[in-house]
């Protein structure tokens, strides 16, 4: 039931606009035209946040000794 809680608040929170129904719902206006994603391009770097306990990125455990 926790896990239903969580995900129902980090859907809520997403703000993210992913496709032409997000568009219009947020502006009510048509869309004129989609930038379609193109493999192979660089990504922009993140900055590193210690508190982002949910993140998807690989992190490597490091030892105590």
């Amino acid at each position: 039931m926790l896990g239903l809680l969580i995900a129902g608040l980090f859907e809520y929170r997403d703000t993210a606009i992913r496709s032409e129904r997000d568009v219009w719902a947020f502006t009510k206006l048509p869309t004129l035209a989609m930038i379609s994603h193109i493999d192979g391009l660089p990504q922009p770097v993140k900055e590193h946040n210690h508190w982002n306990i949910f993140s998807r990125t690989n992190k490597t455990i490091e030892s105590a000794s």
